[in-house]
């Protein structure tokens, strides 16, 4: 079920942010607050697609569905872009704020960062594989071939939450000048 696959990723990432906050550093704490914003946009574009093919399908089951990028190539790109956010793909959001994470928890607890490494590429594998069964491969349901892409408001929607992804991925200095004081600010409290 899509629903659940995407909630069970956001709460996977969100142990990784509760991992960057344990860190107590300024780089695993910065990580932390881009990822909650990075991945907390990447998560709602991916459950607005999912409302986008319930929809139109009618279903949110996995089976249901497959080759979907050759009916709906928008809908597809777009839920690709988010799939590499989430995984941490350079440059778009999820990498800085999985490097910084990493970063910050190599400083302190570096047997962990193992782990959370670990925890990322099985959390990636399933990403991966709803990506792959849901948009690729042969149209094996006739329901499928006729599916109507996104609409121009879904695109323009969706082309909001893509531009901040991007932009913190390829320039993140104005965010991460805009979180470090904050940041500092919390650990001078501790």
């Amino acid at each position: 079920e899509l629903k659940r696959l995407v909630a069970y990723t956001w709460i996977g990432y969100a142990g990784f942010v509760v991992f960057g906050i344990s860190t107590l550093n300024v780089q695993g704490l910065t990580g932390a607050v881009v990822q909650l914003l990075t991945h907390g946009v990447a998560t709602a574009a991916l459950f607005m697609l999912i409302g986008v093919l319930a929809a139109r399908r009618g279903t949110t089951e996995v089976s249901a569905f497959g080759g979907l990028a050759k009916p709906m190539p928008v809908c597809a790109f777009f839920f690709a872009v988010m799939v590499f956010s989430l995984i941490g793909l350079p440059l778009l959001g999820g990498f800085v704020g999985d490097l910084f994470v990493l970063l910050g928890s190599l400083e302190t607890r570096r047997e962990l960062s193992v782990v959370a490494l670990m925890a990322m590429v099985v959390a990636a594998s399933y990403l991966f594989w709803v990506q792959r069964r849901v948009f690729l491969g042969p149209i094996d349901e006739p329901a499928n071939r006729g599916l109507i892409d996104l609409d121009r408001i879904e695109r323009g929607v969706l082309l909001a939450m893509t531009i901040p992804i991007v932009f913190v991925g390829v320039y993140p200095n104005p965010v991460l000048r805009r979180i470090e004081p904050a940041v500092l600010e919390i650990l001078a409290h501790m």
